[in-house]
């Protein structure tokens, strides 16, 4: 009899935890409006190696040879077209001075302004790439004295595969390989029109002007191009 009493009495209790509980539970959530899904282009990237190289390289050398009297420009300046880069004396001139020099001051000064060395000027706007002989140096006229570059560029080899998703004109971008946490935009200035085969792969040569050249940008250099393209694929997402 007791038992049956004490199953009644926690029956009871159990109920009206049960009433207790439902009075105080949240009400449910519903959702105010209606969300549906709509396609979206999404957005694709893929990474290609290339290296910093000039756009136009010229070596410059001596028109005679002799030697080289004074180089007035270092690695990295601007120079202006048509501006002095360095003086050299024909092999004539320079056994004279020499042989001035041998006698005096003024015999050198004298001979100095009776045949004065030959100047060598820029064929063209830019910088300085690499200076290759010094003062004092002898030469040929096949020797290069400098280097002069008109820009520094990225060109980088896109495989035909991948073709269809850059022109001329496109943003991407870049980081030297050497600075990977400095990234800075180019655009696609050049797509070469005839194609190269590199290691049995079919590539054409791209090539990017940077917008902003970092201060560490160098020839040769081998920098990373990031292109990203629109995908075919659709993402759907809420709206």
């Amino acid at each position: 009899m007791k038992k049956k009493k004490l199953i009644i009495i926690s029956a009871a209790i159990f109920i009206l935890v049960l009433i207790f509980i439902s009075m105080f539970k949240s009400p449910k959530q519903t959702i105010s409006r209606e969300a549906k899904l709509e396609p979206k282009d999404i957005r694709k990237e893929f990474r290609v190696a290339g290296i910093v190289t000039p756009r136009n390289m010229i070596p410059i050398k001596s028109p005679i040879r002799g030697r080289i009297e004074e180089v007035l420009v270092n690695e990295g300046d601007n120079v202006k077209k048509g501006q002095i880069i360095f003086w050299v004396s024909s092999s004539e001139r320079a056994a004279m001075i020499d042989a001035a020099r041998a006698i005096g001051e003024d015999e050198l000064k004298r001979w100095h302004g009776i045949y004065q060395a030959t100047p060598v000027v820029a064929p063209m706007n830019g910088f300085i790439i690499g200076r290759k002989k010094e003062p004092g140096q002898t030469i040929i006229e096949s020797d290069e004295v400098l280097r002069m570059a008109d820009d520094l560029i990225v060109s980088v080899n896109i495989d035909e595969t991948d073709f269809r998703y850059i022109k001329i004109g496109d943003k991407v971008t870049m980081f030297l390989d050497a600075y990977s946490d400095e990234y800075f935009e180019g655009i696609v200035e050049h797509i070469a029109y005839d194609s190269v085969p590199i290691n049995n792969v079919i590539v054409y040569e791209v090539k990017i002007r940077p917008l902003k050249k970092p201060d560490a940008f160098r020839s040769g250099m081998t920098a990373t191009t990031i292109i990203t393209f629109a995908s075919k694929d659709d993402a759907f997402v809420y709206t």
